[in-house]
């Protein structure tokens, strides 16, 4: 039987597209990760990736094998880190990914919450967009999301949001165009739902922030505590329910099965806190 340390590392080959960045995310010589993979392939009798002068690329040997063995490896993973948690005193990882300021902000107390009960426990916690932590989520990489970002739909991805609570509707626009806002071009984040079909196309909120405090038009936001940096730029906050447009809402996600037990704790503290 093959050694499955093999397929680990193919895996990582894979993810990396390179031999080299392989070896440094699994701390061992770039001569380690090509002998590794030229025993796998002379197992199973196949040539698993091409040079392609600035790493390597995966053969369809390799594409199949990867969408074979990847499940059974996150299988595997989960099994592990929750063996580990059966005991509570066991030292485990809390992977937490948040997509906003705000829903960063929200799960501050649950997070001390969690540590107080499972100080054992190390917790990872990042912020990424909308799309890259749901990707990271499917994958196994994380735990949990926390997101207020934009409404993705979850239809054939083995995931499950739970629903917080609504997020208000707010217009940014400069202070001089603060009463004649749904007069001006709507200003479209990428990553947000559109309010509009948008005139102006931007893929960061500060880059909307500036547009907004030439006057150039106006952009939708769903941040708290800003107002120092707001007034900085002379840009208010003002309702954007006259617009009609649907607010967003502050949600958990998860992974439908293959859910640790450390995350479903913290999942119900977030639960808990949002019926406060």
């Amino acid at each position: 039987m093959t050694n499955w340390n093999l397929y680990r590392i193919f895996l990582v080959v894979v993810e990396s597209e390179s031999m080299q960045r392989a070896g440094e995310k699994l701390k061992v010589t770039r001569s380690a990760v090509s002998q590794s993979i030229k025993e796998l392939e002379s197992q199973l009798d196949c040539k698993l990736f091409l040079s392609n002068g600035t790493g390597v690329t995966a053969t369809s040997y390799a594409i199949e094998l990867y969408n074979q063995v990847k499940p059974v490896a996150l299988k595997l993973d989960f099994a592990e880190r929750n063996i580990k948690e059966l005991d509570e005193s066991t030292e485990g990882i809390l992977r937490i990914v948040y997509t906003t300021n705000t829903a960063g902000r929200y799960i501050i107390e649950c997070i001390e919450r969690f540590r107080m009960k499972f100080p054992a426990f190390k917790l990872h916690i990042w912020k990424r967009s909308s799309n890259a932590a749901l990707d990271s989520l499917e994958r196994g990489e994380v735990d949990v999301v926390i997101d207020n970002s934009i409404r993705i739909i979850l239809n054939e991805k083995e995931l499950r949001a739970i629903k917080l609570f609504d997020m208000p509707n707010t217009a940014i626009v400069s202070k001089e165009n603060k009463d004649k806002f749904d007069k001006l071009s709507y200003i479209h984040v990428k990553g947000m739902k559109e309010l509009r079909k948008p005139e102006i196309w931007v893929d960061s909120q500060s880059m909307m922030l500036q547009l907004v405090s030439k006057g150039l038009g106006f952009g939708v936001g769903f941040e708290k505590g800003q107002d120092d940096e707001y007034d900085k730029l002379g840009v208010v906050k003002i309702s954007a329910d006259n617009l009609q447009f649907s607010g967003l809402d502050m949600r958990i996600i998860s992974r439908i099965k293959n859910t640790t037990k450390a995350a479903n704790e913290f999942i119900d503290m977030v639960l808990n806190k949002s019926k406060i």
